[in-house]
């Protein structure tokens, strides 16, 4: 009975050392990423990346995917 309590207290104990190690190692380093909420309050990804507005339909004759302008004349008008 001895036996088992000791693998059990050894056990919980490995358990939680590893737990430990994997919250610094998942915890830390994410500290000098994180600032001061007052520092850029009220920027939004939409104020870094700019405003794209995704209500707009996509007309049927707009390309997509790879296109190659040269070929499919769909680029800059040639100057003549």
């Amino acid at each position: 009975m001895e036996l088992v309590m000791g693998l059990l207290g050894a056990l919980a104990a490995a358990v939680v050392v590893v737990l430990g190690i994997f919250l610094v190692a998942c915890v830390v380093p994410t500290f000098p990423k994180l600032t001061r909420a007052g520092q850029r309050s009220g920027r939004t990804l939409d104020d870094y990346v700019g405003r794209v507005d995704l209500g707009q339909p996509v007309l049927a004759t707009a390309p997509r995917g790879r296109v190659d302008q040269l070929k499919t004349g769909t680029g800059a008008p040639k100057a003549s």
